[in-house]
């Protein structure tokens, strides 16, 4: 879901609502490289409109030259500004921590294996046979 809210972002950007596919796979990859701020700012768009689909609201259309922002597709964009549902809070009591006794020691560290000595290679052996 948040994908589709992000190509409604990308194309919004365009002029006319109109990018071609290379372009908006090229806009996404660079926002979705942009950091977690983006990832999370798109997942919270998309839980305010859930049963999203771009192609089956027509919010998109396509066609051999690219993709194009509708007039509801530009609404939806809107919508976001609304508040968020009421989710209810749970309320969860807290747990009484357990009494244990001293945690046991740590196994020892196993010991690191020494790296054997590097095989001389066919030069260095041909050199020490003539000398």
């Amino acid at each position: 879901m948040s994908l589709q809210i992000a190509i409604l972002r990308v194309l919004s950007s365009y002029p006319g609502g109109r990018a071609s596919v290379a372009e908006l796979k090229r806009d996404l990859a660079i926002l979705n490289s942009s950091g977690p701020e983006w990832t999370q700012r798109m997942r919270r768009l998309a839980a305010r409109v859930p049963d999203l689909d771009l192609f089956a609201n027509r919010l998109v259309l396509r066609d051999e030259t690219g993709w194009q922002l509708t007039e509801a597709g530009r609404e939806i964009l809107t919508l976001p500004n609304l508040p968020l549902p009421v989710v209810p809070e749970v309320s969860v009591a807290p747990v009484p921590l357990l009494q244990t006794e001293a945690p046991a020691a740590l196994p020892p560290r196993p010991l690191e294996r020494a790296i054997p000595a590097r095989r001389p290679s066919r030069r260095e052996g041909r050199r020490r046979r003539r000398q």
